[in-house]
């Protein structure tokens, strides 16, 4: 029992029918990027040219991230309200343009609510 495993059960409840559903917070993003030889946005462009303009729109942008030495990418989910009591409410598929963080390191959306943004995680 505890706040991890309740958070497991939480998002253990996104699942797809017809596959596995990893849902994972913004520390373990980072904690995968970190610790992957290298990660690239998902983009099939050729011209490079082409490509950094591309990548520049994709940063402006809601984006995922492949992490091809882990065979895996990882994709905006939404986020976990973590005030909400109701559980079939605390996780929404909102897209989060700005976040606040504080000296604590919690981070709240721009309705002052207190979130942990969440990714989905698929194989390649």
């Amino acid at each position: 029992m505890g706040p991890v495993l309740a958070d497991a059960n939480l998002y253990s409840r996104e699942r797809q029918p017809g596959r596995s559903v990893i849902i994972c917070d913004l520390p373990t993003l980072v904690n995968l990027v970190i610790n992957a030889n290298n990660f690239e946005y998902p983009i099939e462009e050729k011209n490079f040219n082409k490509y950094c303009a591309v990548l520049e729109d994709l940063r402006q942008t809601t984006h995922g991230y492949g992490l091809a030495d882990l065979k895996v990418s990882v994709i905006p989910k939404g986020v976990h309200l973590l005030g909400e009591l109701n559980k079939t409410k605390a996780i929404a598929d909102a897209r989060i343009d700005e976040v606040i963080f504080d000296e604590h390191g919690n981070i709240y959306d721009d309705d002052d609510r207190r979130i942990k943004m969440l990714y989905e995680v698929l194989t390649l």
